[in-house]
């Protein structure tokens, strides 16, 4: 029987973005369970959004504050709370996408694989529909093949994933931990495995990650277009101020775009400011394109390529393989794609106001 202290961690994920569903078979319940000591899930299931020290929030429980401290920073490094340094003082706050992580950093948190814990994960996600996928906005979002983009168009910085590439000093490369816990669940898929681009400021970042192998700038740009040349979708955080990773995604094990293919969910990623577009004197309706959009975007009617733009996620996938150069990315009207939130604090306070979640 499963403790009533991950009861109280379930419920407590899923009153903050973007939510962790309860299913009736409570496979929930056992995978927090792996993931989470009888102490350490006690001590998150009573941490706030906002940020407050050690001593504070262990006054929430009966532990003592250096026993949650060693606790916090445990979880910090995991990636499941957020901290901050103010002065001498060290605060730690819930992550709003705490739920996500466990499914995205399996290795990182779990500290190794396992196939069985990718098995409870993969039955979440199917008893769910999705798991945890914030409808609006969106944790993640698609952004497109550069050479899909005609060059008369003006990119913005956070919608281009060589630039992302370019602007940082140190690259890694993980094995995308989707495919990894399908593959362990023995449901896997024949994408390339490594394939997660990670990027950072600072020079060397890299250099002594157990998870994250270094690469050069060069290696970076060589695995984004062998990636989109395979038919992966490139993703990447929500945020104005864009995230560290570039995902590369396929429908088939990414929860994400899995939301919208099996499940229906078409806001549970935002679409890229794009949308595929045909040039009907260069299209001789060959239909190889339709085979590359993860999407059914597309369609061939009456000998002529016909693109839905209600389905298009603005990936660039069709335009890119499009040997007669007949797609192209087209921008969308104005107002028709929101900005992305500022950074992960202005996603934090819109998505909480969209579900009516104190932020305290």
């Amino acid at each position: 029987m499963i403790d009533q202290v991950y009861r109280k961690l379930s419920r407590r994920l899923d009153s903050i973005p973007p939510g962790f569903p309860a299913t009736e078979s409570s496979v929930e319940l056992q995978l927090l369970a792996k993931f989470f000591t009888r102490e350490e899930a006690a001590l998150i299931s009573s941490m706030r959004l906002a940020f407050e020290t050690a001593a504070e929030i262990a006054a929430h429980t009966s532990m003592k504050s250096g026993t949650a401290y060693e606790l916090l920073e445990q979880a910090a490094r995991k990636g499941l709370v957020r901290t901050l340094t103010e002065g001498e003082e060290h605060k730690f706050a819930l992550n709003p996408r705490t739920g996500g992580v466990i499914g995205y950093t399996f290795e990182q948190v779990l500290g190794r694989t396992d196939a069985e814990a990718a098995a409870l994960y993969v039955q979440w996600v199917e008893e769910t529909r999705g798991g945890g996928l914030s409808d609006y906005p969106a944790a993640r979002r698609v952004i497109p093949v550069d050479e899909a983009i005609p060059l008369r168009h003006e990119i913005h910085p956070f919608e281009q994933a060589s630039y992302i590439l370019d602007s940082a000093r140190s690259w890694g490369v993980a094995d995308c931990m989707c495919r990894t816990r399908t593959r362990l669940a023995d449901q896997g898929c024949s994408y390339p495995l490594e394939a997660c681009l990670w990027t950072s400021p600072d020079e060397g970042a890299f250099e002594d990650d157990e998870l994250v192998r270094a690469i050069s700038h060069a290696e970076s740009l060589r695995i984004l277009r062998h990636s989109g040349d395979s038919g992966l979708v490139h993703t990447t955080a929500n945020l104005g101020d864009y995230g560290p990773v570039i995902c590369n995604c396929c429908p088939c094990c990414c929860p994400t775009l899995s939301g919208i293919v099996e499940f229906n969910r078409l806001t549970a990623v935002a679409h890229s400011d794009f949308r595929a577009t045909v040039d009907d004197t260069a299209c001789d309706g060959c239909g190889d394109c339709i085979e590359h959009c993860h999407f059914g975007a597309l369609s061939v009617p009456d000998g002529r390529c016909v693109v839905d733009p209600e389905s298009c996620m603005g990936c660039g996938l069709c335009a890119a393989a499009c040997l007669l150069d007949a797609l192209s990315l087209l921008r969308r009207p104005k107002g028709q794609t929101p900005a992305p939130p500022a950074d992960l604090d202005e996603w934090t306070a819109e998505y909480a106001s969209r579900r009516g979640i104190p932020l305290a």
